[in-house]
């Protein structure tokens, strides 16, 4: 089924900000692999399109609807399809008199996300303030149209309703007779199961008018979701495994790890890279989640590839390279192989960065391969042949997870032995082999307080129907063992 975003305008500070059309994609959980622009309500349709390439985002693959012949092709490659604003007369011109009509019905069953700003956005809905049509007279006095769009949403809809004059949309959406929405500029309504308020300026408003109830005029209200704290900048893969979470959360982004997982509070939560294929695990997250005293709810898989890149033009130009820390192990080998003395970063974006900052400097930098590389004079793509590599991302909280529906998870503990004494590994493990536990996982953390003092680290699957099992191993653990036993948190398992 496909989706609808209404943008009632958008004002002059934020002629060049794309957060409103993210929000969007956010609350859908949508990544879009390319976004069809339609500039036929503008009588400028190549001073639209540089408005919209100016506007959007370089991570973001953009194509524009130049020829009407050429729709049915571009709309099979687009999962958004966004038109602009301008004059409605002239875009519903276009579209009634071309294949967009017919295409238009055509996806409203194909799972896509058409956007619409001004103009754009009346074409949707049944009736909608046409703002081509103001003037002012002699007397300043403003002059619109209620006129017809294609219907697909049962609804009138207001533009710029901030804008002078359009107050007289109060007495207009009566006469129509349909449900009205007056959006002001830099908000949208996405419509899904509900009406869903999304605003780039918290100070502005959109209305509701309820046929149902005399037209009587609402408020309505963007609901806060929780903030989910990941490794930034924006483009690092840890923000591309965010993206799963983008329905539930608003996504804030922090220069390392560590940080990411200090910020963990009652009104945030955070993904963090837990452990890599070739590279094991992330020492950064398993000793700041033990630090924090945080819990495990989820965890997903991603795989992870890198590319090379360069403003020089060849090997012999480069001495060092911009790599992220946990990178460097895995791109080990191709980099000794190439002699290159790596400069460690936070992330794999602050790579990029670096590099972009020092241009003419002898240097190259290991970059996600989601991300494009067609300005720099060296590329060597995909630069870890043969192996699978994936990385393991945990979303952890303040709080564990209590609902458990499934039947099978992974379970995360630690041990904590409050002396030390020989054999006590051995007479811990035991314990769980006891009990038929398969651990996967055992490392050993510092305490933090005497050198050879340790925390146990482990890893098992676990079934549901054993979960009380396991409180009776740390019963024992805990009274037999003098040791302290944390469970780090119980969720859902993967399949080796």
């Amino acid at each position: 089924m496909a989706y609808y975003a209404l943008l009632g305008g958008r004002s002059i500070p934020n002629l060049k900000n794309f957060t409103l059309e993210e929000k969007i994609f956010q609350a859908l959980g949508l990544i879009p692999k390319r976004i069809l622009f339609i500039p036929f309500a503008s009588e400028d349709i190549l001073s639209a399109i540089e408005k919209f390439e100016n506007l959007v985002d370089h991570a973001y693959a953009v194509s524009y609807l130049k020829n009407v012949d050429a729709a049915t092709e571009e709309f099979a490659k687009a999962d958004v399809i966004y038109f602009g604003g301008g004059s409605i007369e002239r875009l519903l011109h276009f579209v009634k008199h071309s294949s967009l009509e017919s295409l238009l019905q055509e996806y409203q069953d194909k799972d896509i996300l058409f956007m619409g700003i001004s103009a754009g956005a009346i074409l949707f809905s049944k009736y909608g303030m046409g703002d081509q049509y103001t003037y002012k007279n002699a007397n300043h006095i403003h002059n619109y149209k209620m006129v017809e769009g294609l219907g697909i949403l049962p609804i009138t809809v207001c533009p710029h309703y901030d804008h002078d004059g359009l107050d007289c949309y109060n007495d207009e959406v009566k006469q129509a007779g349909y449900d009205g929405y007056a959006l002001e500029d830099d908000t949208a309504l996405l419509f899904t199961a509900e009406p869903l308020v999304l605003k780039q300026d918290s100070r502005k408003s959109v209305y509701f008018f309820d046929s149902a109830k005399s037209f009587m005029m609402i408020p309505l209200y963007e609901k806060k979701k929780r903030e989910l704290a990941v490794l930034g900048p924006k483009g690092t893969y840890s923000d591309k495994a965010s993206q799963s979470f983008l329905g539930k959360y608003s996504i804030c982004y922090f220069p390392s790890i560590v940080e990411v997982c200090h910020r963990v509070k009652d009104s945030m939560d955070a993904l963090v890279p837990f452990e890599n294929t070739l590279d094991g695990y992330v020492m950064e997250s398993l000793d700041s989640i033990m630090k924090y005293d945080l819990k495990i709810k989820q965890q997903i898989k991603l795989p992870i590839q890198f590319h090379f890149v360069s403003y020089q033009k060849s090997f012999s130009d480069m001495d060092s390279v911009y790599v992220q820390f946990k990178s460097y192990g895995q791109c080990q080998d191709y980099l000794i192989r190439h002699r290159l003395t790596p400069i460690f970063t936070q992330s794999n974006m602050e790579s990029l960065l670096l590099l972009k900052e020092n241009k003419d400097q002898r240097v190259g930098a290991i970059i996600p391969s989601h991300i494009k590389a067609d300005e720099f004079s060296f590329v060597e793509k995909d630069i870890l042949t043969n192996l699978k590599n994936e990385t393991r991302f945990v979303l952890i909280s303040k709080t564990m997870e209590e609902e458990m529906v499934e039947k099978n998870y992974s379970c995360s503990i630690t041990i904590t032995p409050k002396r030390d004494r020989a054999g006590q590994l051995f007479s811990l493990l035991q314990r769980f082999h006891h009990y038929g536990f398969n651990l996967k996982s055992i490392l050993s953390r510092p305490r933090r307080d005497v050198i050879g003092n340790y925390i146990f680290y482990l890893e098992l699957d676990l079934h549901q129907k054993d979960i009380s099992k396991l409180y009776q191993v740390k019963e024992e653990i805990e009274q037999l063992e003098c040791s302290t036993f944390n469970i780090l948190g119980i969720y859902n398992a993967y399949e080796s």
